[in-house]
Parts: structure tokens; sequence; C-alpha cells
């Protein structure tokens, strides 16, 4: 049996996440048919993944999204690159909690 490489690992995983292009399921869909490392990999993924598809997926609200974005552009950051914030969103969500 030849062990699989990384990134044929990684394209298991999209497979079984469901965010491959066709291009990948192709690929994931060949690999399971025919090594039984990835016949094995592709089985465990699956029944970790079986409780996730009890949970409704739902929408970030806009105010959580734009405060995450404005505390990670607060904290120190290693990079020159930096996102834009609205002033609104500077003076409308406080940094920290009133716990």
């Amino acid at each position: 049996m030849k062990l699989l490489k990384k990134r044929q690992k990684e394209v298991l995983f999209h497979y079984c996440l469901g965010i491959n292009s066709e291009k990948e399921k192709d690929i994931a869909e060949v690999l399971i048919s025919s090594n039984k490392e990835a016949v094995e990999i592709h089985r465990k993924l699956k029944a970790v993944l079986v409780p996730l598809e009890s949970i409704r997926p739902e929408l970030c609200p806009d105010l959580l999204a734009e405060r995450t974005i404005f505390l990670i552009l607060s904290a120190p950051a290693g990079s020159n690159y930096r996102l834009h914030i609205s002033e609104q969103t500077r003076t409308t969500i406080p940094l920290t909690s009133s716990t």
C-alpha cells in the first residue's frame, strides 16, 4: 500500500467537509476507491463529523463580526497590513465587557 502525501490527505479532508473543487472531488473519489489509507481517513473523518450534521448554521451578527475585526486590529500586529474600520464601529463597540 502506497502512503498518502500531505496534499492528498488535505484533498480527502476537504472532500469530507464538502469544500472542494470538482477536480479535488474526483481526486478524492479515486483515492478512496484505490487506497486503503484513504478509505480509513475518509471513514474516520466522516465519523467525527456526524455530530455536526445536527447543528443548524446561523448567520454571524454584523455587530459581532465588526467587533471581532476591531479587536484583532487593536492587538499588536507583526505586519503592516491593516483593515479599515468605520468610525461608527470604533465608537459604538466597547472593547471590554462590563462584567
